[in-house]
């Protein structure tokens, strides 16, 4: 198998791991116990460590290189929304690299900060707008995956 097909099974794979979170989060929703503002940042932090797992692999495999520096995971949004010469189209929507930016500023706080500082006003936006984000990130991956297996089929 090519890295294409590769490609194809591996964010395949990524997709059906990531539809746990958003079960996970449903029922954080519900749950009314002091832990719980840890447990939905845990699952808003990995969420987007899911999103950027698959956006370094097509920047590795696909671009042939990743973003350095100090804002490389900034950078690395703003590669996966723009297409790629003739080597990729884009991977996101701009909008959706818009609503990607607050979940991976999140992360760097959850990250940094204890579980028990986390407080619901921070979380609410990002777990209100959760469904739309992550069915976005769902459709425009699976529209990425057509344009590999368009490429595998004309190999």
């Amino acid at each position: 198998m090519d890295k294409f097909g590769e490609m194809v099974k591996a964010l395949s794979e990524e997709l059906a791991a990531m539809d746990a979170l958003r079960g996970e989060l449903t029922s954080l929703r519900k749950a009314p116990y002091p832990g719980v503002y840890r447990a939905q940042g845990s699952v808003l932090h990995d969420f987007y460590t899911a999103c950027e797992r698959i956006f370094l692999r097509i920047a590795k495999d696909i671009d042939g290189d990743v973003p350095q520096g100090e804002h490389w995971h900034i950078e690395l949004i703003k590669r996966m929304a723009s297409e790629r010469g003739d080597i990729r189209p884009e991977v996101i929507s701009e909008d959706l690299a818009r609503a990607l930016r607050p979940y991976l500023g999140f992360r760097h706080v959850f990250r940094n900060i204890y579980g028990y500082e986390l407080h619901p006003d921070r979380l609410r936006p990002l777990i209100e707008r959760f469904d739309e984000t992550f069915d976005g990130f769902q459709e425009e991956i699976q529209r990425f995956m057509v344009f590999l297996k368009q490429v595998l089929d004309e190999l």
